[in-house]
């Protein structure tokens, strides 16, 4: 492990949870934890019990939260 950078898995660790704090909802959380873990938008629907428009709304808001955040508009 570079001491410069840390234990590359407690660093992904924290970036993760940055990812999914930058989330307002509980909801949101629920469906990009399901995402981040390769889950498809057609898993997603079933497993939460929400419709397919919902879910996909849900997942558009979370790729635009987090390429906001990544161009330096949030929290990353």
């Amino acid at each position: 492990t570079d001491p410069r950078i840390g234990d590359p898995l407690q660093v992904f660790g924290q970036f993760h949870q940055r990812l999914l704090d930058s989330l307002n909802d509980p909801l949101t959380r629920s469906i990009a934890s399901m995402w981040l873990a390769g889950d498809s938008a057609e898993k997603i629907v079933s497993e939460s019990g929400r419709s397919r428009p919902t879910v996909y709304r849900k997942l558009k808001l979370i790729r635009e939260t987090w390429q906001a955040a990544a161009l330096g508009d949030g929290v990353f």
